[in-house]
């Protein structure tokens, strides 16, 4: 018969062995936790830190592009480093890296160099949000450089849109007239969360309707089209002489939109 001496003593065995096991667990946590910190670290002064501000550069430069500003040196310097230290980035930037360099572009017409320049510039766009997303866990993220970040970010994510609904002229534009743009607004990260919203819905719109109808309908762009006809009054309202050129871009897109998807 077990008395209460034999109970203290097989609860108080218990007690110590899992107060143990706690103190193990939570020593193997901690120290998990500051690996993944040091490899971080590595990563942002290995990886992100030394071209962050030149990658921005670079998409400012390609709003000047033919001007003053030469940005394929910029570019290449950019892809030099990422190819030295491509093992600190995340997978999914690994990727897209990958597509690029193997991609093969044939510089032999206008529409090629205006894709090649297109792909450059959603690289850039991936980059700099893996660097807000590792800055912002290593709290190094300061207000003027996300700031910064979102201006570019805007502009990347503006010309997706373009992109993406067939808009090529429109993409151009929102690249060579950048720097006019982010003078529309102030609340640059409301702009490129409304815009990540729009692609979303468009992508999912585009899924449903080659999964119910086997091809995708025209109306799947309405909203993303309504957005892009705002930017575009909106920044001729501000620069009137530029109407007859974004009009034109943009009937050309719709109209080539319309082509490809009844």
């Amino acid at each position: 018969m077990i008395t209460g001496t034999d109970w203290a003593i097989v609860v108080g065995f218990f007690v110590t062995a899992i107060s143990g096991v706690i103190v193990q667990l939570a020593s193997h946590y901690l120290t998990r936790i500051r690996e993944e910190k040091k490899y971080q670290k590595e990563c942002y002064q290995t990886l992100f830190s030394p071209i962050v501000f030149k990658v921005i550069k670079y998409i400012q430069a390609e709003n000047v592009r033919g001007f003053k500003e030469t940005p394929d040196q910029l570019f290449k310097e950019i892809i030099d480093h990422l190819g030295l230290n491509i093992k600190y980035a995340a997978p999914r930037f690994v990727m897209k890296y990958e597509n690029f360099r193997h991609v093969d572009f044939k510089l032999d017409s206008h529409e090629m160099k205006d894709y090649y320049i297109s792909e450059r510039i959603k690289l850039c766009e991936e980059f700099l949000l893996d660097y807000l997303q590792i800055s912002n866990k290593l709290e190094v993220l300061t207000p003027d450089v996300k700031r910064l970040i979102d201006m570019n970010l805007m502009i990347c994510k503006l010309h997706d849109l373009a992109w993406c609904c067939y808009c090529y002229e429109i993409a151009t534009l929102v690249l060579e007239r950048g720097i006019f743009i982010q003078n529309l607004f102030t609340n640059y990260n409301y702009q490129v969360q409304e815009i990540e919203e729009i692609i979303k819905e468009l992508n999912n719109n585009i899924e449903y309707s080659q999964k119910q109808m086997g091809y995708i309908q025209f109306h799947c762009f309405q909203n993303a089209i309504e957005y892009i006809e705002n930017i575009c009054k909106t920044f001729i309202n501000e620069y009137p002489q530029e109407e007859s050129t974004f009009q034109s871009a943009l009937n050309n897109g719709i109209a080539h939109l319309k082509e490809k998807h009844k």
